[in-house]
Order: C-alpha cells, then structure tokens, then sequence
C-alpha cells in the first residue's frame, strides 16, 4: 500500500470516527471525553478485548518492575493473578514488545 493511499485511508477513518463519536455523544447527552470515547471504541469493537488486555499487562509490568524494582520472575506471577490469566501468557505479551 503506497504512502499517499495510506494517508487517504487513516485521514478518512479518523474524520468519520471523530464525527461519528460526537454524533453518539450528542444522541446519548454524554461528554465527548476520552474516557467515553475508549469506551466508544470498545464498544464499536474497534478494540478488542486481547488488545487491551496485552496493553494493561505490559503498563503494569511496567509500574512494577521499572518503578518498584521488582524481578520479572516476581511481576510475572504477581501479573498472572491480576489478570487471570497463565504465566506463559504473561511470559508471551512481554516477549511481544521485545522482538
């Protein structure tokens, strides 16, 4: 996909997604915020749960391991519980970021 198609293509998303969203805040009588409009997201499926859940993950290894220095070992497992989900799994979105 050449450049100037790509620019086309994110400048036509972005404009309907900008005007769609207000449109939605005005039928609903809610601010356009950015709190309503991740949810927006969401809610449109335009984000998806895997997504945002690799997201959370590798913010709070993050806040744990960079800020608290803590061991990854230690935030891996610490992570695990929190989001419910298997160590490997944690072991795989934290390896995502590296490659």
């Amino acid at each position: 996909m050449n450049k100037v198609y790509q620019k086309e293509v994110l400048d036509l998303f972005s404009d309907r997604l900008r005007q769609n969203f207000k449109s939605h805040c005005v039928n609903c009588h809610m601010p356009d915020d950015l709190a309503h409009f991740v949810t927006y997201l969401i809610d449109r499926d335009l984000i998806n749960s895997s997504i945002i859940r690799k997201y959370a993950i590798k913010e709070a290894y993050y806040d744990l391991h960079e800020k608290e220095e803590i061991g990854k070992t230690q935030v891996v497992q610490v992570l695990s519980k929190r989001f419910n989900v298997s160590k490997r799994t944690v072991w795989s979105v934290l390896q995502e970021d590296s490659q």
